[in-house]
């Protein structure tokens, strides 16, 4: 694999704040990144990408820095790298990705889903105790199915799978959190019609029920549910807060619920936050059926980092699980691994760089034989040509002596 370095940009587009790294890596996989700039920037404070990328990318122009390549984790889905809507910077329009890669004379720009983005992420080097730990330890199956899913604002699934022929796992999204909640008793039904109430909506789904935003509604709900005590500060600011969209305030609250339950600082807390985990082994186990991740599932996002202890050390999420009648042998069989590592999208961006950055270079390589080998046979058809030559003009000679003999003897 060649030495040389290529300067790649990969971003992570956030609705706050959306970070830039650039940096230089080549095709193999082992070798160490040249990171030139990594550094962060208010999403609202640009009317859209392009203008992000304007004034980001105007100091690199003609200099050996200027990226030959681009990928981008964005919320939300992307069909034929075109963004639809930027989910959490709402005032951005749509775009597409290779009028981008044209307007800024990239070879290519890409963006994935930012789950997508996380699937490749694990196909990196990742560190047992570092980067990972092992919820269930199963050997691996070769070319294997593997699952990623997980809660963090919303409630990410996807799936990869790989044949023998190919080199390396594809990648697919998925919407799964978008089906129905699906309540396992009296305490999740009603939990299902208080979200219902809630939300003021008719379609209750899985993320609905588990995610970053269904923290304060599960706390709301287990209050009137069951009797344990509170701390009366915090109960009284969830008290009040009406809103159901992301703010700075549910942020904060949800941060108090969070810190305070995993400390076991507050009883209703840690109800909260167990009840959470309990929904969440339920829909790893529904998706385990679904995918039959062989190959290992990856429980992702910030709150399976947040509740890793609970995850991992506990029962409540492993009972959820398994639990799954018949078939809860097929789930216990499964290897199921938490993501810790935080920046693991980003390494999902530079990882399908690297690959878009091998993929040229086979091609390119590719190319070179075509044309040796074309080459090669015209040479080889001059020379074939050139030998016919000589030889009619050798069978000529022959010809004209034999004449010349021919001739002497009728003398």
């Amino acid at each position: 694999m060649p030495k040389t370095k290529i300067p790649i940009l990969c971003g992570d587009i956030g609705g706050i704040k959306s970070r830039l790294f650039l940096l230089k890596i080549n095709s193999n996989p082992k070798s160490h990144h040249e990171i030139i700039d990594n550094t962060y920037h208010f999403s609202f404070g640009f009317k859209n990408v392009a203008e992000l990328l304007t004034q980001y990318l105007e100091k690199y122009i003609n200099t050996p820095n200027y990226p030959k390549y681009a990928v981008f984790s964005v919320p939300g889905p992307v069909q034929n790298n075109s963004i639809i809507q930027f989910t959490n910077v709402p005032h951005w329009p749509p775009v597409n990705g290779n009028e981008l890669a044209e307007k800024f004379q990239i070879n290519k720009l890409i963006f994935l889903n930012d789950f997508v983005a996380n699937g490749y992420g694990i196909q990196t080097n990742l560190r047992l105790g570092i980067d990972y730990r092992i919820v269930n330890d199963k050997e691996i199956e070769e070319n294997g199915p593997k699952c990623i899913l997980g809660p963090g604002t919303g409630f990410g699934i996807g799936y990869l799978t790989k044949t023998e022929e190919d080199k390396y796992y594809l990648v697919n999204g998925a919407e799964g959190s978008h089906s129905d909640f699906a309540p396992i008793n009296s305490l999740q039904f009603k939990y299902k019609q208080y979200l219902a109430r809630y939300y003021n909506i008719d379609h209750v789904s899985t993320e609905r029920a588990i995610c970053g935003q269904s923290i304060i509604p599960i706390y709301k709900f287990l209050s009137g549910q069951i009797r344990v005590n509170y701390d009366t500060a915090l109960y009284d600011q969830v008290r009040v807060f009406q809103g159901t969209q992301n703010s700075d305030t549910q942020f904060q609250i949800n941060k108090l619920i969070v810190q305070k339950g995993v400390r076991k600082e507050c009883k209703l807390c840690e109800k909260t936050i167990e009840f959470f985990v309990e929904l969440f082994g339920q829909a790893s186990g529904n998706a385990g059926l679904m995918y039959l991740p062989t190959g290992g599932m990856y429980l992702l996002g910030g709150l399976s980092d947040k509740f890793q202890d609970l995850i991992v050390e506990s029962e409540i999420w492993k009972k959820a699980f398994f639990d799954k009648g018949r078939l809860s042998e097929v789930l216990e069989n499964l290897p199921v691994f938490l993501v810790k590592d935080i920046d693991l999208n980003m390494k999902g961006c530079i990882e399908y760089c690297r690959r878009l950055i091998e993929e040229s270079l086979e091609k390119s390589e590719s190319e070179k034989k075509r044309k040796s080998k074309d080459d090669n046979e015209k040479n080889d058809d001059e020379d074939e040509k050139k030998d016919d030559e000589n030889e009619e003009k050798n069978e000529e000679k022959k010809e004209k002596k034999k004449g010349g003999k021919k001739k002497e003897v009728k003398e």
